[in-house]
């Protein structure tokens, strides 16, 4: 990460992008790397164990997202079809 983008974060975010790109080395070990803490072992588990579990409306905008996308694809191809 360069410097200048450490600078401007706060204190707080530091430690947290630390531990996640630890994390991110090894996933499958979370529980055994000591920079976690129980806290985060149990709320990895969790995530681990319950994949789907995210509210709703997070489901229903990216369903109406992608059917937006979707229907701008149509008319991006509809008009290329008929500007030739």
């Amino acid at each position: 990460m360069s410097r200048s983008l450490l600078k401007s974060m706060d204190s707080e975010e530091i430690p947290v992008l630390s531990k996640g790109a630890i994390l991110a080395q090894s996933p499958a070990n979370f529980e055994t790397i000591d920079v976690l803490d129980d806290g985060d072992r149990e709320i990895i588990h969790y995530e681990n164990v319950h994949k789907w579990s995210h509210p709703w409306t997070l489901y229903m905008t990216v369903i109406i997202c992608s059917i937006g996308a979707a229907t701008q694809l149509i008319f991006v191809l509809i008009s290329v079809m008929y500007a030739t």
